[in-house]
């Protein structure tokens, strides 16, 4: 009985991780290996087992500032991969819209000979200053463009540059069909943490009383 019982467990484990798997959709490195240009890989291939561990991994999320690669954040783990399907999605919208202002970084997949798989991103610094109006129209503007799910405050900044920075571009909170159930999803993560002008929160929350005003005059 008590086998049964451990086999039935092991079973919906496997499933469980089996679906998870499926949900996410890991993007092969192979389809973006061409784009890593080759100054990088030969730093990678030096260099990359003092950040790995001694087997594949595939749900690891760390992140690394290595000190022989600057310039650049090593991120692990198979799901990473849909940050660079997410990037593409984003800077389609940044071309369609003409915002010069949205900057998403470089980014690129990489495979150790261990059978690791890394996201190689451009590293842009956090200015730490809170976004303007201006800057926060823009933000919600791309947000909505491509059905962004987590505009939360953590994943955009304002650079150095003067731009703002989205640094978080996973395929999977990306919504396909645009409607007014995304717009208030995004409005909602935008106002989850501060990091705004006064200006720029209020614009926020108006903008979202009018979308509960809409959805109160159609119940």
């Amino acid at each position: 009985m008590k086998l049964k019982i451990i086999l039935m467990t092991y079973a919906m484990v496997q499933g469980v991780t089996m679906c998870y798997a499926a949900e996410v959709k890991p993007i092969h490195e192979s389809q973006y290996s061409t784009q890593l240009p080759l100054e990088l890989k030969t730093l990678l291939d030096a260099n990359i087992h003092t950040l790995e561990p001694s087997k594949a991994s595939l749900f690891d999320a760390s992140m690394y500032k290595p000190a022989w690669l600057p310039g650049w954040i090593v991120k692990s783990s198979n799901v990473c991969f849909t940050r660079l399907s997410g990037a593409t999605k984003f800077v389609q919208a940044k071309e369609k819209l003409q915002l010069d202002s949205i900057e998403i970084p470089v980014k690129y997949g990489y495979t150790s000979a261990r059978g690791n798989h890394y996201v190689i991103a451009q590293l842009i610094h956090d200015t730490k200053k809170d976004l303007t109006l201006s800057d926060t129209k823009r933000v919600y503007k791309i947000a909505c463009e491509v059905g962004w799910k987590d505009a939360h405050r953590d994943n955009f900044f304002k650079t150095e540059r003067g731009t703002v920075a989205i640094i978080d571009t996973e395929a999977e909170y990306l919504e396909k069909t645009k409607s007014k159930n995304i717009k208030e999803a995004v409005v909602s993560k935008m106002l989850c943490k501060h990091g705004y002008t006064s200006e720029a929160y209020n614009y926020l929350i108006q903008k979202n009383l009018k979308l509960i005003e809409m959805d109160i005059s159609q119940a």
